[in-house]
C-alpha cells in the first residue's frame, strides 16, 4: 500500500516529463511549444541558463537537415527595447518605434561586403539611416563558398521574432516570418 501511494505521488511528475510540449509565458502570452520544436532548454554546459523572461527559442522546421534548420527566438518587445535604449542597436529602428515597421513587400537592399552584409529597407526622409532588417556573415571560403548565416529581427504584437536563416533564403524572409507567426498562433493559449 505504501509503494502504491508513492507511485501515485510520482505519477504526475513522470507524466509531466513525458509531455509532448513545453509551456512558455512571455509578455502576457502563453505558448505551448511542441518538444520537437522547442530548443529553450538546449544550453551549452559552459553558458549560464537563460532567464525565461528573455524569451524562448524553437526550430521552425525540426525535420530538416541540421544545416537547413531555421532557428527562432521569441523575445519581449518591452524588455528588448529597454535593453537597447540609448544604443544604435538595429531594433531601435525596426522593433521599438510606436509605429510598426513596414517591411513586407518592400525590396530589401543588400549592403556590405563579402564577409559582412545587411539587408536594409530603403531609408525614408524621416530616417537618418536605412532600417536593417537582417545582418549576415560569410560561412565559407572562396574555395568552398557556403550561404552566409543571417539573423532578422522583426516585430509581432508586443514580441520580437528573431529568425536565423541562410543567405540563400533571404528572398523568403516574409514566408519564414509568416510560418513563425502561424506556429505562434497555433501554440498560444
Amino acid at each position: 500500500m505504501r509503494y502504491r501511494s508513492v507511485a501515485f505521488m510520482l505519477l504526475p511528475i513522470a507524466l509531466g516529463s513525458c509531455s509532448p510540449s513545453n509551456e512558455h509565458t512571455l509578455a502576457g502570452h502563453t505558448f505551448v511549444v511542441p518538444k520537437l520544436n522547442d530548443t529553450s532548454s538546449d544550453t551549452l554546459f559552459f553558458l549560464p541558463t537563460p532567464d525565461p523572461r528573455d524569451g524562448f527559442s524553437f526550430i521552425l522546421n525540426p525535420d530538416a537537415r541540421l544545416p537547413d534548420q531555421v532557428r527562432v527566438l521569441i523575445g519581449s518587445k518591452a524588455r528588448d527595447c529597454a535593453r537597447a535604449a540609448g544604443t544604435k542597436a538595429d531594433i531601435i529602428q525596426t522593433i521599438c518605434p510606436s509605429r510598426a515597421l513596414e517591411w513586407r513587400d518592400v525590396a530589401l537592399k543588400r549592403v556590405g561586403n563579402r564577409t559582412f552584409w545587411n539587408y536594409e529597407l530603403p531609408a525614408t526622409t524621416s530616417q537618418k539611416d536605412a532600417a536593417v532588417v537582417a545582418r549576415c556573415s560569410e560561412m565559407g571560403t572562396r574555395a568552398d563558398p557556403k550561404p552566409g548565416l543571417c539573423l532578422a529581427t522583426l516585430p509581432y504584437k508586443n514580441l520580437t521574432i528573431s529568425i536565423g536563416f541562410r543567405d540563400n533564403q533571404a528572398t523568403v524572409i516574409q514566408s519564414l516570418y509568416d510560418r513563425v507567426v502561424n506556429d505562434l498562433r497555433q501554440w498560444e493559449r
